[in-house]
């Protein structure tokens, strides 16, 4: 019984491991400069013209449209994966809540639409959600 039990334990916790890792693996995939390659709001598509990349990881910093926004935190080990953005100014001042993918060289997030508002699960921004859905690539 106590075999079985530590087993159990130790399988759990084996299991467990690789996604301890995954924030940190994650956060070193998205450091750098990205360009938005699409943006939907609140089920709107919005015309992206960029000549310069306007989101960048530094480390914890976000820095938006070259200036610095604040700070992110990102959970890879939830489903889906969760990325907070906290803006130290400015209209959208506060934490805002958001779901990432990384695959293939493209970063998806989609945040809710202000501070405070429930944390999206899909990666969709339908009309009346409040959702912004943006799609990153790291070049044009």
């Amino acid at each position: 019984m106590y075999v079985a039990t530590i087993l159990l334990a130790c399988a759990a916790l084996s299991a467990a491991a690789p996604k301890e890792g995954a924030s940190e693996a994650d956060k070193a995939k998205i450091q750098g400069a990205w360009f938005t390659s699409s943006y939907k709001a609140d089920g709107d598509v919005l015309v992206v013209y960029l000549t310069e990349p306007d989101l960048v990881f530094e480390n914890d910093e976000l820095v938006l449209y070259g200036m610095r926004a604040g700070r992110y935190t990102i959970d890879a080990s939830k489903t889906p994966k969760t990325m907070d953005w906290v803006i130290d100014r400015g209209y959208d001042k506060g934490t805002t809540s958001g779901i990432y993918m990384i695959k293939d060289g493209v970063l998806t997030v989609c945040l809710a639409g202000a501070p405070g508002l429930p944390r999206p699960d899909t990666f969709t921004s339908k009309k009346g959600s409040k959702h912004r859905l943006y799609v990153y690539k790291r070049s044009l």
